[in-house]
């Protein structure tokens, strides 16, 4: 006779041995076969569940840069290192950075400076300034605010969608808001017949730029 084994529900069952007959045989063959199949479906399931789960937990684009709106001081300058200045405002305090690895996105701009508006210690805008650069008129473009968001957020804007334009006195300024997806959004004024930008640009949370963005128009 063969060896007996001992399954989980108590019985003895015949294994597979020299003399058993060929029924026997049978019969074991098949549950070897079952047993077989059963681990590899569990295999099978467990290795699809792996990868389901796997691709929930891939980050979304907001998630693989990082995150600045409504962050403390203190995380901000884990981002762009201490502030060089600190100044009070009405609508909060005004952190300044270095603007040393900022120029190396916008190199057109000698000048510039980037700056945070704190509100309750939460950053509300970020923003970078020309400070008056005769040169900005002839080198801003959408792309200019892409290279910021880059800079400031870790990666592309998903979306260029326009919110608003206001007019300012005359049609030849005017303030525009654009949605650049994840729940931000750029203001910035550009004036003259050459339309040049004026100030600086500031990114801001908007909730009409949360995806799908299906309210949004062209």
């Amino acid at each position: 006779m063969g060896r007996r084994a001992k399954p989980r529900n108590g019985f003895y069952i015949l294994v597979c041995g020299g003399v058993e007959s060929k029924l026997l045989q049978a019969i074991c063959s098949k549950q070897v076969i079952y047993q077989i199949t059963m681990k590899a479906t569990h295999l099978f399931v467990g290795t699809v569940c792996s990868l389901f789960a796997l691709i929930i937990a891939l980050p979304s684009p907001v998630l693989a840069g990082r995150y600045v709106i409504n962050q403390s001081p203190e995380t901000l300058s884990e981002y762009f290192g201490e502030p060089i200045n600190i100044s009070e405002s009405k609508n909060g305090a005004i952190y300044t950075y270095s603007s040393f690895e900022l120029r190396e996105f916008l190199p057109q701009f000698k000048n510039v400076n980037l700056s945070v508006l704190y509100v309750n210690s939460r950053a509300k805008s970020i923003s970078f300034n020309l400070n008056g650069e005769a040169n900005a008129e002839e080198e801003f473009d959408l792309a200019t605010i892409s290279r910021f968001y880059n800079y400031i957020f870790g990666y592309q804007p998903s979306i260029f969608k326009r919110l608003a334009r206001q007019f300012s006195g005359n049609e030849t300024i005017a303030t525009y808001q654009y949605c650049l997806g994840d729940g931000v959004a750029a203001s910035f004024t550009l004036g003259g017949y050459k339309q040049f930008l004026s100030g600086g640009v500031d990114l801001f949370y908007e909730s009409k730029c949360e995806p799908p963005y299906v309210n949004l128009k062209d």
